[in-house]
């Protein structure tokens, strides 16, 4: 019998797969047209751009499951409207590098998951933009269906190579619930990310107030989090709280159930005892009873004789 390739083996065989998806759809990348003035950036600033929204995670339990959602999507949007096929691919592979490394320090297997998927994940994007963009400017809403559907069409890629790698390793996640993950991932930072495009566009100092309700709904976020974390410690000391205290119950009940048994007994005997000393006190009164009339006669008797005499 041949034996069965390590977890990891596998991963690196899923990673080989990501990789060759990626190549395969190159020739479909779109080249989109010179950007408006302005909105121009150099593929570094594309990838710290990248690294900041992979810093700011969101981790959320949906039915004792923990899934993640971050911003990635928005500068990715960006990209695919604003930036070039090759400059989008260095910026979020590098900027995504560095938050693998640096900042989570993930084990050189995971790493190349997690690349050889980004970059699946683009070349998809890229591929369906390139198949339905018209050509249209950002600002025209054909241009945001465009980037909707290529990146929930990555958004797709990525929930299944996740669930694949969940399933390699023996895990359990339900497939439903990645989709949908990831579908509300997507549409919800395609959204933002084309209000961001419009912005940059037609009134950058918009995009101000913009990043003041984005700052405040991360601080809300980080301390519902903390409070989240608390009420689960919580929560847990009085499960265990409650189970030792539940088995310290069980074991000390049969000593109650003895000790009361105990004086069930003895407060028996002690009642059966009195009892005996009350029968016994009955009986001695009506002895007297019966003996006490003759004796007052007798004495009677007695007290007359005397006096005749």
């Amino acid at each position: 019998m041949r034996p069965r390739p390590l977890p990891a083996h596998r991963t690196l065989v899923l990673c080989l797969g990501l990789l060759a998806i990626g190549v395969a759809l190159e020739p479909r990348w779109s080249t989109p047209d010179a950007p408006a003035a302005g909105v121009g950036l150099a593929w570094w600033q594309r990838a710290v751009v990248f690294a900041l929204a992979g810093v700011f995670v969101f981790h959320v339990e949906i039915d004792s499951e923990a899934h993640t959602f971050s911003l990635s999507e928005v500068p990715f949007v960006l990209g695919l409207l604003f930036a070039s096929p090759v400059e989008l691919l260095i910026a979020r592979l590098v900027g995504e590098a560095v938050v693998l490394i640096a900042w989570e320090r993930q084990s050189p297997t995971k790493l190349a998951f997690n690349l050889s998927l980004f970059f699946a994940e683009i070349s998809t994007a890229l591929a369906v933009f390139g198949s339905i963009d018209t050509g249209a400017s950002p600002l025209h809403w054909t241009s945001w269906v465009s980037a909707l559907v290529a990146v929930s069409s990555s958004a797709v890629l990525g929930a299944a190579a996740v669930w694949t790698v969940i399933r390699l390793h023996r895990g359990e996640v339900s497939p439903r619930m990645l989709i949908l993950t990831a579908a509300v991932t997507a549409l919800g930072n395609t959204g933002l990310a084309v209000v961001a495009a419009v912005l940059l566009i037609a009134a950058p100092l918009a995009l101000i107030p913009l990043l003041l309700v984005a700052g405040v709904v991360v601080s809300a976020y980080r301390g519902y989090t903390r409070l989240t974390r608390r009420y689960a410690g919580l929560e847990l000391l009085y499960q265990f709280t409650r189970s030792t205290g539940g088995s310290q119950r069980r074991v000390e009940q049969p000593r109650h159930r003895q000790q009361a048994e105990r004086h069930r007994d003895i407060g028996g005997g002690l009642g059966l005892v009195q009892e005996r000393a009350q029968n016994r006190a009955r009986q001695t009164l009506k002895r007297a009873r019966a003996v006490l009339p003759g004796q007052m006669a007798q004495a009677k008797q007695r007290d007359g004789a005397a006096v005749n005499k």
